[in-house]
């Protein structure tokens, strides 16, 4: 491969393809304008590229909500993101694609970014483990090949005509219903299911075949075919399973003897018995080694909340209770579990709480094309927007009052007043603000991905660039605070704190360090 890098303001983008035709595989760095992409697509026509990497490379970061207006989900057909739009929108998956017949993808082939037209087109290993609710197959399929939407949450699909053949093992048993178009030809008898999968007869979703198929029919959800109409198809019967409601929380039943704070923390480690109440009527502990899992005691051990139906739970002192179902779907509670206050619905979903009240929350987000689908903030237990919700991420607010939070591919932190306490400078955090008041983040300098340390100042106590630097290399990182120095291992293991006046690097496994600049201790990896 013949590579190249391009940096902007040294060449003109254009006449430069035309003089290296030859370039296979490009480095983009610099920033451009959105007026900017039209003019990279049509020299990007003059390569004839396998590969580009544009992890320097991007939209000038106050026209990046440009960029996504321009793609949204309510465009035309005509008006389909040009090339180098789908680069730049698709950079939070990869920084780095490449080109085959005509189609992009991911280094490694996991992730399809843009897709030729033509005729026909097998696309393998590509929808499997992702999570899809819903699907919606073009009539231009013609085969859905084996594992195509496996482990995936996929209830309703509905097959369009044009459809001919389904192989083994393309949805599993969480669907519910499966329409089959007057052109399916082939059908395989594990197509809905995995081998390792004990009674496979629960599993049989109902089945639906178009009356002109002639092949195939189905009588009360069982599918059969025309050659053999007396014996089920797939060698079962559907049958509908109507699943038992779980309580989420049940009614104290045992008061035969009351007992005292001291006397319950004693029954369980400190750590794993908070009270949430003034009072100390009631309890948080986590028991995985007995009742298992996360639950609510009273001063009579009654349990009060369904361990078998519980995902977590969390607490705002004295305020109230929230609680994730093994569904995933959020209750919050009154602090006596009495009353229902709030609730997951669809246009607002809770996902945490903090002991001053404030409730971390996401919402969908109005335009999809985003790789996630919610945007975060903070709202009060009366609904109360406190943080908008503008947040692709966002992490509790520390003693502090920092939060680190992420719009688009930058990343920060901000206060309770959504004030940008550290700037929008950096990629991903390693670590937060610690006891010392220092934190690590990820950041992109010059297409480089560097280490940062900060204080809360957002001042640089050192860096390292991640370029010889492998992740099992036994290496040591100096850092400076307040006049002091600090060490740490791997990508910040082990922070020293910064108490020495001295420190000395004998090898990559070795230091020297000193309180007072006279008497020095060795340290080895």
């Amino acid at each position: 491969m013949k590579s190249y890098i391009f940096k902007l303001f040294q060449d003109d983008f254009t006449q430069w393809t035309k003089q290296h035709t030859d370039c296979d595989c490009l480095v983009l760095n610099g920033e451009i304008t959105v007026k900017e992409i039209a003019d990279f697509d049509k020299a990007l026509a003059n390569l004839k590229l396998q590969q580009i990497d544009i992890s320097g490379f991007s939209v000038k970061e106050k026209e990046e909500n440009e960029l996504w207006q321009n793609v949204s989900s309510d465009v035309d057909f005509d008006q389909t993101p040009s090339l180098m739009e789908i680069l730049l929108l698709n950079k939070e998956h990869t920084d780095v694609f490449v080109f085959e017949n005509g189609n992009v993808y991911s280094p490694d082939h996991r992730v399809l970014v843009h897709c030729s037209k033509c005729e026909s087109f097998e696309l393998p290993s590509c929808f499997e483990y992702n999570e899809i609710e819903e699907i919606s197959i073009p009539s231009s399929v013609k085969k859905i090949g084996s594992d195509a939407f496996h482990c995936n949450y996929i209830e309703k699909v509905i097959l369009p005509e044009g459809v001919e053949s389904i192989e083994w093992n393309v949805f599993t048993h969480q669907n519910n219903y499966i329409y089959f178009p007057s052109t399916m030809k082939e059908i395989a008898k594990d197509f809905f299911y995995e081998e390792c999968i004990d009674v496979p007869e629960e599993c049989v979703p109902y089945i639906d075949v178009d009356e002109n198929n002639p092949l195939f029919f189905s009588r009360n959800g069982t599918l059969y075919s025309r050659s053999n109409p007396d014996e089920p198809y797939l060698g079962y019967e559907y049958k509908e399973y109507v699943e038992e409601p779980i309580p989420l929380l049940v009614a104290p039943s045992s008061f035969e003897k009351e007992y005292s704070p001291d006397e319950i923390k004693a029954m369980f480690p400190d750590y794993n018995c908070k009270p949430i109440n003034s009072e100390n009527t009631l309890f948080w502990i986590y028991d995985f080694y007995g009742t298992g899992g996360y639950n609510i005691i009273d001063r009579y051990l009654n349990r009060l909340v369904n361990h078998g139906n519980c995902r977590d739970i969390q607490f705002s002192f004295d305020r109230f209770v929230l609680i994730k179902d093994s569904s995933y779907h959020t209750t919050i509670f009154s602090i006596d579990l009495s009353t229902i206050l709030l609730e997951d619905d669809d246009n607002c979903t809770f996902e945490s709480c903090s002991n001053d009240g404030h409730i971390f929350a996401s919402v969908p987000k109005s335009v999809n094309l985003s790789p996630s689908n919610r945007l975060y903030g903070v709202i009060n237990i009366n609904r109360e927007v406190i943080i908008p919700f503008e947040y692709k991420k966002l992490g509790e607010f520390d003693e502090k009052g920092y939060a680190f939070a992420q719009k688009g591919s930058k990343a920060g932190f901000i206060n309770m007043q959504n004030n940008v306490v550290i700037p929008f400078d950096y990629t991903y955090p390693y670590r937060l603000f610690d006891k010392n008041d220092i934190a690590i983040m990820f950041k992109k300098v010059k297409g480089k991905e560097q280490v940062v340390y900060i204080n809360r100042k957002n001042e640089c106590l050192g860096c390292f660039v991640d370029e010889t630097f492998h992740l099992h290399e036994k290496r040591f990182h100096i850092y400076t605070c307040n006049g002091l120095m600090g060490f740490a291992r791997q990508f910040g293991a082990n922070p020293s704190g910064a108490n020495y006046k001295d420190i000395n690097i004998v090898d990559e496994n070795t230091i020297e360090v000193s309180e007072d600049g006279y008497n020095y201790t060795t340290i080895k990896y």
